[in-house]
C-alpha cells in the first residue's frame, strides 16, 4: 500500500511539473536570447524531456512484481522501452545544437568592465557550443595599468572576476575567478584565457534573459 501510495504521488508530482511547463512532452517555449539565441529553449526542452520519460518509467516500473519472474521480463521490456525515447531525445538534442552552433561560434561575447581593473579586454568570443548545451569562450586581456591590475607578486599572472547578469542585471549563476598568463606585468602585457564557459544549462530560465558578463574586482 506504501509503495502503490508513493507512486501515485510521485506521478502527481511529475504531472504538476509537466503541466506548469505547457503540458504534454514539451513545455512551454523559452524566448530567443539577443545573444545566445535559442540555445536556452533547446537546453530547457531537453532537461523537460528528459524528466518526463525518468518519471514515465518510474511509474511503468513501480507496477511490476518484481518477486515474479515474468515481471523480470516485462522490466528489461520496458527499460528498452525508455532507452529508446532517451536515445531519440538525445539525437534530436544533438541535431538542434549542431544547427545552433554556426550562429554562436565566433560571436563577440557582450560585456562590461569596472573602472579601476588596470586591463582591458581586447577580444571575448566564443570557441564552441558543448555537447551539454553551455558555450565555452577564449578571453583576451591586455594590462592598462600594472598598479591596479590584480597581477600576481611572483609570476606574470593576472587575477580576473566576473559575473554573468540579465537584462535586469541581476547576477545569473555564480561569481568566476579564474588566472590568465600574462607575457609580463609592464602595461602593454598580454594574456588569453580559453575554455571559461557560460553554462547555460545551470538554469536554462534564467539564461533566456542573459545581457552581458561584467569585469569586477571584488
Amino acid at each position: 500500500m506504501k509503495k502503490h501510495f508513493s507512486t501515485i504521488v510521485f506521478a502527481i508530482i511529475c504531472g504538476m511539473f509537466i503541466a506548469s511547463c505547457g503540458g504534454g512532452s514539451v513545455g512551454k517555449k523559452l524566448a530567443s536570447n539577443d545573444f545566445l539565441g535559442d540555445l536556452p529553449n533547446i537546453v530547457y526542452q531537453k532537461h523537460l524531456t528528459d524528466s518526463i520519460i525518468k518519471a514515465d518509467q518510474k511509474t511503468a516500473m513501480d507496477k511490476l512484481d518484481w518477486n515474479k519472474q515474468s515481471d523480470w521480463k516485462k522490466g528489461e521490456k520496458i527499460k528498452q522501452k525508455f532507452d529508446a525515447k532517451s536515445n531519440e531525445a538525445n539525437t534530436k538534442f544533438e541535431a538542434e545544437l549542431e544547427k545552433l552552433r554556426p550562429t554562436l561560434t565566433g560571436k563577440a561575447v557582450p560585456f562590461e568592465m569596472e573602472e579601476g581593473l588596470g586591463y582591458e579586454v581586447t577580444s571575448f568570443k566564443v570557441t564552441e557550443v558543448t555537447e551539454y548545451g553551455s558555450v565555452s569562450t577564449e578571453l583576451e586581456v591586455k594590462i592598462t595599468d600594472p598598479k591596479e591590475a590584480a597581477i600576481m607578486k611572483y609570476v606574470n599572472v593576472l587575477n580576473v572576476k566576473m559575473q554573468e547578469v540579465d537584462k535586469d542585471g541581476n547576477e545569473i549563476g555564480y561569481l568566476r575567478d579564474f588566472n590568465v598568463n600574462l607575457s609580463g606585468k609592464t602595461e602593454g602585457a598580454t594574456g588569453n584565457y580559453t575554455y571559461y564557459s557560460v553554462t547555460v544549462r545551470a538554469n536554462e530560465q534564467k539564461y533566456a534573459d542573459f545581457a552581458k558578463i561584467k569585469f569586477i574586482k571584488k
